[in-house]
């Protein structure tokens, strides 16, 4: 390397350096995560690192990927701080096309914990056209339009991409031939997000992903008791007043525990709920499902 050039990698390692540190130190000292984010919305694009680092794209996407992780990693992040996190991965991506882990971690915090499920399609299809052989992309954008946009076609496109990926699980073409038929069941939205669970390494993302399958666990009790809870009234005429009368009428064994800490319970209408998760226990449920 030349001497100019070193002086100009050392120059945008310092600008994209100074910008990361000046967010962490705003963090820091209890300064508003508004205004950090803000701070880091201005990050310089990926096209002027690409040229100031004169070939060394990797070492600046490096940078960038370290300081996202450590600041996912050491505070809950909300409000704008996911804005901040999709520049930097966007950042991160645009500099290093194949770089894997930023796709998936960032696809998966994006919708999991912030809810920004546009930003996290976002950052998938980049990762989808960037990395054409990697099935676990368009398996999470397959998830995404399947359990939070309810989108069961486009949903079913993508885990037949997915299938069709080198390497990818025996079980996807499954997967995507049920979307039409079992996409308002309860059971099967488990059983995939179970499978996105076992295939995640990441214990954030894991744990995140453990609280939404604890919930679908009991949209699929609460779906079960109803359906007893109907037999109770072809049986005897009547509505039980509570859940034990159909222990008592030997409909159920026993009244399962409510997976989220909780219990079950008849509300005024006959409907099964849960004290834990009220009358909305994910897409499943609402409206009386």
């Amino acid at each position: 390397m030349t001497k100019t050039a070193y002086i100009a990698l050392i120059a945008a390692l310092i600008i994209t350096g100074a910008g990361l540190y000046s967010v962490q130190t705003r963090l820091d000292s209890g300064k508003g995560e508004k205004e950090a984010a803000e701070e880091f919305l201005y990050l310089p694009g990926a096209e002027y690192l690409k040229m100031a680092s004169l070939g060394h794209e990797g070492l600046l996407a490096d940078l960038l990927w370290l300081k996202a992780v450590q600041n996912t990693g050491e505070r809950k992040i909300t409000g704008a701080g996911y804005e901040w996190i999709y520049k930097a991965l966007d950042t991160v991506t645009s500099l290093d096309p194949n770089f894997y882990e930023p796709y998936e971690v960032g696809g998966l915090i994006l919708s999991i914990e912030a809810d920004k499920v546009d930003l996290s399609n976002k950052l998938l299809l980049k990762g989808v056209e960037n990395n054409p052989d990697v099935w676990q992309f368009p398996f999470y954008l397959g998830f995404n339009y399947f359990f939070y946009m309810k989108d069961y076609r486009s949903a079913a496109m993508y885990m037949e991409m997915a299938a069709s990926r080198p390497k990818s699980p025996p079980y996807l073409p499954s997967l995507a031939s049920r979307l039409y038929v079992q996409a308002d069941d309860p059971a099967y939205a488990l059983q995939f997000l179970l499978r996105m669970y076992e295939n995640t390494k990441d214990e954030k993302m894991r744990a995140g992903m453990l609280t939404r399958i604890n919930q679908l666990k009991a949209a699929v009790i609460v779906k079960a008791l109803q359906s007893a809870t109907d037999i109770y009234i072809q049986r005897t005429g009547r509505e039980p007043a509570v859940l034990s009368d159909l222990v008592v009428a030997g409909i159920i064994k026993g009244i399962p525990e409510e997976p989220n800490g909780g219990y079950f319970f008849l509300d005024r209408d006959g409907k099964v709920k849960s004290s834990k998760l009220g009358v909305n226990l994910g897409i499943y449920t609402r409206g009386g499902k």
